[in-house]
């Protein structure tokens, strides 16, 4: 079909962008991709904190029963809220191709949406805090690739990603169920 390259020789891979479809660079290692995310996170982080559209999802996020109670219909929010992040996946996708890679090729996502997952748990579903999980798992992604040169698995990378991600759910729990200390009677009624 129109995807397959017909000098690919027989590998699945699709015909390489043109350069008047990539992005152009900010520096470096860097292109637009970046700032174009930065400016969802901030739309969406506007759009959230201050519409009552952006209250109605919250609440139905928080309560079936309080959205429902409030007149707020869940199917109507979950479908709007399942095609805008369909959408801003795509949005993404479309960056990765046109801002890194030079064609469509099997692994082309190498499991960015699972990522994505864990990094809106650790910034604890807050917009605000998206950017810099992002950053800080990013940079954690490329240095398990950069240790690959000393001989090193870039499995690390992972290793330490979930480990990033267990303290933080450790940290989550110490820090609402604290520790007491229980004062047993006869102890302190023989001193």
């Amino acid at each position: 079909g129109s995807w397959k390259d017909p000098e690919s020789h027989g590998f699945p891979l699709a015909p390489m962008l043109p350069d008047e479809a990539r992005l152009p660079g900010l520096f470096e290692r860097a292109h637009w991709g970046v700032v174009i995310a930065l400016g969802v996170i901030a739309l969406f982080g506007l759009v959230a904190s201050r519409t009552s559209w952006g209250y109605e999802l919250r609440v139905a996020g928080s309560s079936g029963a309080t959205a429902r109670y409030a007149g707020i219909s869940l199917k109507r929010k979950i479908t709007t809220v399942l095609i805008l992040s369909g959408g801003i996946a795509g949005l993404a996708g479309g960056i990765e191709l046109s801002g890194n890679a030079d064609r469509i090729t099997e692994g082309i996502s190498a499991g960015y949406g699972f990522a994505g997952i864990i990094v809106a748990a650790l910034a604890l579903l807050r917009p605000s805090g998206v950017a810099a999980v992002a950053l800080l798992f990013g940079a954690v992604q490329v240095g398990g690739l950069s240790i690959q040169t000393m001989g090193v698995s870039s499995s690390v990378s992972t290793i330490l990603q979930a480990f990033i991600l267990f303290g933080a759910i450790g940290a989550g729990v110490f820090s609402r169920y604290a520790v007491r200390r229980v004062k047993n009677d006869k102890t302190d009624n023989q001193s």
